[in-house]
């Protein structure tokens, strides 16, 4: 009961960690569930150590293929209006370009 506790103690440090943006989700909650079974063995083993980090990875991928990205020519463009004076600055600043670009 105590490494179980002591397992959970430490998935929610690693998942709590304070960080600038938190993503967690039921998503990830419930992939977690999925892998590791909280209920079982006191030990978890490498096998089940190996499908949770597999499990992480297949979800940070996921959710970093939706954050949105400027294409090469929006970077061109906001580069270039970085440079600028007045009206086109300003205009530039207040994009949503600019807002990725940052």
């Amino acid at each position: 009961m105590l490494r179980n506790f002591a397992l959970i103690a430490s998935v929610a440090g690693f998942l709590l960690h304070p960080a600038p943006t938190v993503a967690g989700t039921k998503d990830l909650e419930s992939a977690i569930y999925q892998i590791i079974r909280f209920g079982g063995e006191p030990y978890v083993s490498i096998e089940t150590r190996k499908e949770y980090v597999a499990a992480l990875k297949s979800y940070w991928q996921n959710f970093d293929s939706r954050v949105p990205r400027l294409s090469p020519s929006e970077t061109q463009w906001i580069t270039e209006e970085m440079e600028a004076q007045g009206e086109r600055l300003t205009r530039a600043l207040n994009s949503k370009e600019y807002a990725l670009f940052r």
